[in-house]
């Protein structure tokens, strides 16, 4: 296969492929394994998920009860 030249290195198609795995990969465990474990927490704690609740309940109340773009960024 003919190599890519990518700042000074080659890459064959086939370690770019790899490459692009690698880091989906490591994102999506990164981020499934977070929630996981958040998810449990808030299952196992009664008190923190009605706080949470609750600051869900505020941030709606400032944004007419509709989830937007701005909603999700507080």
């Amino acid at each position: 296969m003919k190599p890519f030249k990518v700042y000074g290195n080659n890459l064959t198609i086939d370690e770019l492929a790899a490459q692009c795995f690698i880091f989906f990969f490591a994102g999506f465990e990164t981020s499934s394994t977070t929630m996981t474990f958040a998810l449990f927490k808030l299952s196992t704690h009664q008190d923190i998920q009605d706080k949470v609740i609750e600051q869900i309940k505020a941030v709606l109340a400032k944004h007419d009860n509709k989830m937007t773009f701005a909603f999700s960024a507080k």
